[in-house]
């Protein structure tokens, strides 16, 4: 899943843990916690959507993520302050693109996209245990629509809350 779709999520589970009656130290473990638990899910499911494993050189791809890009920094502005949900749902991705694949990078000298602490650990295991059935549309164009469908969901869920 793309990042802005993370962030919709991690706003919708800061929504709702504040509108309960619990203590804050409370309310912030939650928000990590569940942040965390919605990238897995998120990104078990993220087979139907558009996401080829290496970067494309092409129109689509380019635009795709430009517009990603835009629309992730614009959604950060805009929802600022629901911060740590925003940060909790991205964890697994910043320790995955941030800290270890770079080291990994480095040890072995060559840009090896498919290393992933995450992903072959945690991600690829709740796949394969219930999202086994979803079919893979990583390389297919018209699977960003897919993606779509789950950001208007994710919005509509966050404003109804």
């Amino acid at each position: 899943m793309q990042s802005v779709t993370h962030f919709i999520f991690g706003v919708v589970i800061q929504k709702y843990v504040e509108s309960l009656s619990l203590p804050f130290w409370i309310q912030v473990l939650l928000i990590i916690f569940l942040g965390i638990l919605s990238h897995i899910i998120l990104d078990s499911i993220a087979v139907i959507t558009y996401h080829p494993a290496e970067p494309q050189d092409t129109f689509f791809w380019k635009a795709y993520h430009i517009l990603i890009l835009i629309a992730s920094i614009a959604f950060i502005i805009i929802f600022i302050k629901y911060w740590l949900g925003m940060l909790a749902s991205s964890i697994p991705d910043i320790i995955d693109w941030y800290i270890l694949r770079p080291i990994y990078w480095k040890i072995t000298g060559k840009r090896d996209y498919s290393f992933s602490f995450f992903h072959k650990k945690i991600i690829d295991l709740t796949r394969n245990h219930l999202f086994f059935w979803l079919p893979d549309l990583t390389e297919k164009d018209w699977a960003a629509a897919n993606e779509l469908i789950i950001i208007v969901i994710g919005l509509i869920w966050m404003f109804s809350l």
